[in-house]
């Protein structure tokens, strides 16, 4: 529940700013138990006009990842 709240807050934001992309947006979150946790990604698209960030989050608790991608609109 958490992720699909937290991932469509963070879409409504990216909307609300009306640039010519389309977002995608991806939510991990893990609890903390000593396991490690790794992210990673490929794509094939338009360095010039396409991009992707990452920010991770951590708490006592939890690790969280959220990851957008913004793809250009042509």
């Amino acid at each position: 529940y958490q992720r699909r709240v937290h991932g469509e807050n963070c879409l409504k934001r990216l909307a609300e700013m009306k640039k010519p992309f389309k977002y995608i947006v991806t939510v991990v979150i893990m609890q903390k138990t000593g396991a490690g946790l790794h992210s990673a990604f490929t794509a094939y698209w338009d360095n010039s006009a396409d991009g992707v960030c990452s920010v991770p989050y951590e708490n006592d608790t939890i690790h969280c990842i959220t990851t957008v991608y913004g793809l250009k609109l042509d």
